[in-house]
């Protein structure tokens, strides 16, 4: 289902948190894999 386009004024009932879209939840894996990473690299 599409939102209807609004006005800055207006809240968009169908909005998406950036958290759950596919681009988001790419950028955290590829984070808890660099932060992963980084702990093997400096024991921490």
């Amino acid at each position: 289902m599409n939102s209807p386009i609004l006005d800055a004024t207006e809240d968009d009932q169908f909005f998406t948190p950036e958290y759950l879209k596919l681009s988001g939840r790419i950028l955290d894996r590829q984070m808890a894999a660099s932060e992963k990473s980084a702990q093997l690299l400096f024991g921490r």
